[in-house]
Parts: C-alpha cells; sequence; structure tokens
C-alpha cells in the first residue's frame, strides 16, 4: 500500500471501481464495433461497397479506437446518402415522394414504389427505405456525437490492453500527473460518459438489429415479385 493509501484508504476501491467502469466502456464498445461491421456487410451485399470489418485495437487508446469508428460510422452515412442521391435521380418525383410519404407505413411505402419499379431498382428502393427509415441516421449520429466527447475526456487517454495488464498501468493513464486524491472526479467523468454511452449503444445496435431483420425479410418479398 502506498503513503497516499494510508491518507486515503478509500483510493484502493474507487481505483477498483475505475476499473469496471473502463471495462463496462469497452463491452459497449465492442458491441458498436460489432454491430458496425454488420452494416458494413449490409452495405457491401447490396450496395457495393468494400468495408473491411474493424475491430478494437487493444494496442491503442479509447479515443484512437472511438475515432477508428466514428471514421467508418462517417463512411456508412456518405453512402447512404449516395444510395438516396441515386435513388431520387432514377425515380420520378411521384414514385419517390410515395417512398417518403410518412402517413404511409413501411410495407404501403414499397408496395406503392413496386407497382412502378422492377428489378435491381426494387432492392435499391428497399435497402435506401430501410437504412432512413429505421431512424439508423440519428442512431449513428448519436453514437457518434457520444464517442466524439469520450474521445477528449480523460477516459480517452487510456490504453484498451492496459486493462489486461493490471490496475496501476491503468490508474497511471488516466490520472498521469494529477493528484491521487482526484479519483472521485475521474470516476464522475467516466459515470456521465457510460450514462450517455450506453442508451445511446443499446439503441444503435437494436437499430441495426432492426435493419438485417428487415433487409432479410423485405428482400425476400421483393425476390418474388
Amino acid at each position: 500500500m502506498s503513503w497516499v493509501d494510508i491518507f486515503y484508504p478509500g483510493n484502493p476501491m474507487k481505483r477498483e471501481k475505475i476499473i469496471r467502469l473502463n471495462e463496462s466502456l469497452i463491452t459497449y464498445m465492442e458491441g458498436n464495433f460489432y454491430a458496425t461491421n454488420k452494416l458494413s456487410g449490409v452495405c457491401n451485399t447490396y450496395m457495393g461497397t468494400r468495408f473491411s470489418d474493424i475491430s478494437i485495437r487493444r494496442e491503442s487508446s479509447i479515443k484512437d479506437n472511438c475515432n477508428r469508428l466514428i471514421k467508418r460510422i462517417h463512411e456508412i452515412q456518405g453512402e447512404i446518402e449516395k444510395l438516396n442521391a441515386k435513388l431520387k435521380e432514377e425515380l420520378s418525383p411521384d414514385i419517390y415522394y410515395k417512398l417518403q410519404d410518412e402517413n404511409l407505413s413501411l410495407n404501403d411505402r414499397l408496395k406503392a414504389a413496386y407497382k412502378y419499379i422492377s428489378g435491381s431498382l426494387r432492392i435499391t428502393a428497399s435497402i435506401s427505405y430501410i437504412l432512413t427509415g429505421c431512424f439508423i441516421i440519428s442512431a449513428l449520429c448519436s453514437v457518434c456525437s457520444i464517442l466524439t466527447v469520450i474521445a477528449v475526456s480523460v477516459v480517452g487517454v487510456v490504453l484498451v490492453g492496459a486493462l489486461f495488464i493490471g490496475v496501476d498501468m491503468v490508474i497511471s493513464a488516466i490520472l498521469g500527473a494529477r493528484e491521487r486524491d482526484q479519483l472521485d472526479s475521474t470516476i464522475a467523468e467516466y459515470e456521465k460518459c457510460l450514462d450517455e454511452f450506453k442508451p445511446a449503444s443499446r439503441q444503435y445496435q437494436t437499430q441495426i438489429q432492426r435493419v438485417m431483420f428487415l433487409v432479410e425479410e423485405k428482400l425476400q418479398e421483393t425476390l418474388k415479385l
């Protein structure tokens, strides 16, 4: 036990709490990487992109991993925008409007559009609407926003791999020249990040699962028509 711990006997427990909070953060990040790869796969299969899978780099900091995930999310957003622009260009204004009509359900919008389009354009229309109509864009933006905050916070300096080396490595990375009695503020910052990151991650992963389900369901229907 260090002399600091003699004067601050609660420090060891606080260090352990920081480790647990850090592990929780990494768990949600790993889930977001996995979900993003699934969405990238949809883009590759139906939009002609060539996204490779990405994963957490344990030799890198949380900040660097946040930035890698943000970069891929922005790339996916760009491809969705390109797809929508292509669809708008290829469809007549009336048909395009039917796909955007919020007064109709997803099924009704697609059925209305299918009366006037066929072949690969039907698949394009389905993918376009599913990706824009499942609130995936807002989920992408939400996760990006929170990842940006995490990247520039004290949390961002921690090496992911340090979790598997030991408590002192993580604490040293987080605190640096900070006084050891600032553990409370570090815990508060972690908790603030997680309070926002957890629900956003859950929504993001849920929306991607919904996209995967709808893509399979609607494209099977499309191919039968």
